[in-house]
């Protein structure tokens, strides 16, 4: 398992170093990780105390350049961390995402920070 940190206890992780397996994932201790949005996660930008996901749906034999991107807001309260999953918004198409960026006054990235 590879790991690489993205804001307080949240990592990407790449199970058995894959990254077609990489996933946004909550540090429990330094061992154990939890699940917030699954494979495959191709980007991520970080906005105020949101981290905005872009993932590629795994889907069995479908290459990944061919997968359509679906979004998402995570919030990385303090008081959702107990069960970080519960702060997922999504997934979502591209005009949804943005729609709800701007509802919520959270400031779309220019670009996601990618493979």
């Amino acid at each position: 398992m590879d790991t690489t940190h993205v804001t307080q206890d949240f990592y990407l992780v790449d199970m058995d170093y894959d990254a077609e397996e990489r996933s946004l994932s909550f540090s429990v201790n330094d061992r154990d990780y939890v699940g917030v949005v699954g494979p495959t996660v191709v980007g991520y930008a970080l906005s105020g105390k949101y981290i905005l996901v872009k993932q590629r749906p795994k889907f069995f034999l479908e290459p990944k350049s061919t997968r359509k991107p679906l979004y998402y807001i995570v919030d990385t309260d303090v008081e959702r961390l107990r069960m970080p999953e519960q702060g997922v918004m999504g997934p979502m198409v591209l005009s949804d995402f943005n729609e709800t960026c701007k509802k919520m006054r959270i400031r779309t990235p220019v670009r996601f920070l990618e493979d």
